[in-house]
C-alpha cells in the first residue's frame, strides 16, 4: 500500500498580465500557461487557491482581488474557473489519484486601472498546503 503523498509545483514562479494597449485595457487580459502548474497524489484530492491578502497592492494603491479569475486553458478538463478571494476556492474536485499532471492554467482580468502589484497564492491539495511562491520540488 502506497502512502498519502502529494506534491505540486508551479512550473512558472510568476504569473504577468500586463496592460499594454488601449484594448487591453477596455477588454481585459489573458494568459494561457501551459503546464503552470504539476500536482502528484496519491489518493483522490481537491486542490483550493486562496490569496494570502486581501487585495493586490503596490504602494498606497490596492486593487481587490476578484478582478483576477483563475481557470482551465481551453482543453483542460477536470477544473473549475474561480475568482480569486482570501478564503479558498475549489479549483479541482474530486480528482483521480496522479502522478505529475500537468495543469494548463488561463489567468484573466477583466478592464483595471494599470497598477503594479504582487501577491502570495496558496495551493492547497487536502490535507497538505503549499504556497506557490515558494513550492519545493517534492513533499
Amino acid at each position: 500500500m502506497v502512502s498519502d503523498l502529494g506534491e505540486i509545483v508551479a512550473n512558472q514562479q510568476t504569473v504577468n498580465l500586463a496592460f499594454a494597449t488601449t484594448n487591453d485595457y477596455k477588454n481585459g487580459v489573458n494568459l494561457n500557461m501551459p503546464a503552470h502548474l504539476r500536482v502528484s497524489k496519491t489518493t483522490p484530492y481537491n486542490l483550493y487557491v486562496r490569496a494570502t491578502s486581501t487585495s493586490f497592492t503596490s504602494g498606497a494603491n490596492s486593487i481587490p482581488l476578484n478582478v483576477l479569475r483563475i481557470g482551465p486553458m481551453a482543453g483542460q478538463s477536470g477544473m473549475n474557473t474561480i475568482t480569486l478571494s482570501s478564503t479558498a476556492q475549489q479549483l479541482i474536485q474530486n480528482a483521480d489519484p496522479v502522478i505529475d499532471r500537468n495543469l494548463n492554467m488561463l489567468y484573466s482580468i477583466l478592464r483595471v486601472q494599470q497598477v503594479c502589484f504582487s501577491i502570495n497564492l496558496l495551493a492547497r491539495i487536502r490535507p497538505i498546503l503549499f504556497l506557490a511562491s515558494s513550492l519545493p520540488k517534492s513533499v
